[in-house]
């Protein structure tokens, strides 16, 4: 490839990359720019990380064969469990990971127009300090699929990370059942993360308020242009959309099987 990283280099960045021990890769624009090493932004977030790139980038004639090939060697080589990106960098890549499973992702994005006015449910609450958290992570390890990450005994170290990251929950009966939080507030990236409903309380549009709030927070509080998230479910997409977000593309996520211990 044309204007790639020498071996050295490229050496160094996967190091950069792995060194946070990130399980995952997320993949903004073009996947060969990044490969290349070329106008890219490395940072994490969560479990996840991410590399984002210039628009322009994009600009060009389409790759070869070759080309993917070796972009895919240089991601292979990171060791992800998982990487993500955006459907048409995807499918040139499923055919070089065939140990890994794919599913989709939906992209959804709003962005301000005088959002942020209306008045909150009255039962939610914006969580602001170290004391209020815990609140929110109990919820977490009540939501099938979330609890590995906020282990009761990290409460603490969560605490002090989530507050940078812009959280409200709905609270019935003195318990959080519903919450959500900002992942990069005040970034280009800003995500809508963590919207979760605890089991046996969903139906109720809880989720719904939390969105809307959450919403306030991004266009009021924090002055955000623009907000986006993930969604699998079509029923979450439609609620979205009511909420006034609307799709921005189709993500491929590649994640390695189970039974796979290393990347070959």
């Amino acid at each position: 490839m044309s204007d790639c990283l020498s071996a050295a280099e490229a050496a160094e960045a996967a190091a950069r990359l792995s060194a946070s021990g990130e399980k995952s890769l997320y993949l903004q624009n073009e996947l060969l720019d990044y490969a290349c090493g070329i106008g890219t932004e490395a940072y994490s977030c969560g479990r996840m990380h991410i590399a984002a790139f210039p628009a322009a980038a994009a600009a060009g004639a389409e790759p070869d064969c070759q080309d993917w090939e070796e972009a895919a060697s240089f991601l292979i080589s990171l060791g992800k469990e998982a990487l993500l990106g955006p459907e048409d960098t995807m499918r040139h890549l499923i055919p070089f990971f065939p140990s890994y499973s794919i599913s989709e992702r939906h992209l959804m994005t709003i962005t301000f127009s005088g959002q942020g006015t209306d008045e909150w449910d009255a039962r939610i609450r914006r969580l602001s300090t170290e004391e209020d958290l815990p609140a929110l992570f109990s919820l977490y390890r009540r939501v099938p699929g979330m609890s590995e990450g906020f282990r009761k005994e990290d409460d603490d170290d969560n605490a002090r990370t989530f507050m940078e990251k812009p959280a409200a929950a709905l609270f019935i009966g003195g318990r959080a059942v519903s919450g959500a939080y900002i992942s990069r507030a005040g970034h280009r990236n800003a995500m809508l993360s963590g919207v979760a409903t605890e089991p046996g309380m969903r139906g109720r549009g809880y989720a719904s308020a939390v969105v809307k709030a959450m919403i306030g927070i991004a266009f009021g509080e924090c002055r955000m242009k623009r907000l986006s998230l993930w969604y699998t479910d079509s029923s979450a997409g439609r609620i979205y959309r009511e909420l006034g977000f609307h799709d921005t593309g189709t993500w491929i996520c590649l994640r390695r099987k189970d039974e796979i211990r290393q990347i070959h």
